[in-house]
């Protein structure tokens, strides 16, 4: 087996936050290391995939942190080379799930994790997928990716579905609590879900500059006088979108408003500059940049 100086070692964020480490386990790995040194049956696991040539630490972070409080220079290392980087999530994972049961916290976090790089690779990015629109919630795409999900962590379809409720509809205090500690997954969907149809049975208020329950996406609510002159039409978003704009905060309302505003700007930049002579001589520039959205 391989041995690598711990100053050699790199970390990853993703992997680094992804387990919190136990400080009374740490305390005992460090009083073991001190007592029969380093035991070289836990090697330290290293991994690279597409994208990460140099490795990086995808397990063993308290083995780690503990040799480096003990005063040990060097570990035993084991490394996997990987296609792409949720392979190797997916591994760090089983790994944890081996040597012991997650709690509540660290299902929510693993599963934040999995979803926000499964929106940015796979199928998902392909021009087939990207082109299918589909109402939420997608019954057979969920139940897929809840089974596909479960299997993984070693929990129930049902515990997925209801930590992707919290996921996608708990306030921030409500998952900072389960990641904490203190509610469980099932409270937390309880009480989540006790909101939701409290905020359904509340009649519409008659400020239209307030803003719609989190359940309404997609749809703004206006006053009778105004859907009187207003063709007012609902937006189906994909899981993919609906997901990735929940991640941004706010009401999906704004954003598809806000999106919208920057792209009749930019068709407005681009008669302006025709009507000029400015307009640039590639007719395929794309005149919205979506950094733009970001950063304001």
């Amino acid at each position: 087996m391989a041995t690598k100086k711990i100053e050699e070692i790199k970390t990853h964020p993703l992997f680094e936050g992804l387990f919190t480490i136990n400080d009374e386990l740490l305390a005992k790995i460090e009083q073991d290391m001190r007592d029969d040194r380093y035991d070289i049956t836990q090697p330290v696991i290293l991994a690279t995939w597409k994208g990460q040539n140099e490795p990086v630490c995808i397990d063993g972070h308290t083995q780690l942190k503990a040799a480096k409080n003990s005063g040990i220079e060097e570990v035993p290392v084991w490394l996997h080379e990987f296609d792409t980087e949720e392979e190797a999530l997916e591994k760090a994972i089983k790994l944890q799930l081996n040597r012991r049961n997650m709690t509540d916290g660290e299902i929510l976090m693993c599963m934040e994790t999995l979803d926000k790089r499964k929106q940015r690779g796979g199928d998902r990015r392909s021009e087939a997928a990207q082109s299918k629109v589909q109402h939420w919630p997608i019954e057979n795409e969920q139940s897929s990716s809840a089974q596909e999900t479960g299997n993984l962590l070693g929990i129930s379809e049902r515990k997925v579905k209801q930590t992707r409720t919290v996921m996608d509809h708990a306030d921030e205090v409500t998952k900072e609590s389960v990641k904490q500690g203190d509610l469980s997954i099932n409270q937390a969907y309880q009480k989540t879900q006790r909101k939701r149809k409290q905020a359904k049975a509340e009649p519409p208020s008659e400020n239209a500059g307030e803003k719609a329950p989190d359940e309404v996406q997609g749809v703004q609510q206006v006053s009778d006088e105004d859907k009187a002159s207003t063709n007012i039409a609902p937006v189906f978003l994909s899981l993919e979108h609906f997901r990735a704009l929940r991640q941004l905060g706010g009401s999906i309302e704004e954003h598809v408003a806000k999106a919208i505003e920057l792209y009749l700007k930019s068709l407005q930049n681009q008669c302006e500059q025709t009507s000029t002579g400015d307009a640039p001589e590639d007719d395929d520039e794309e005149y919205f940049d979506p950094a733009d959205y970001i950063d304001k």
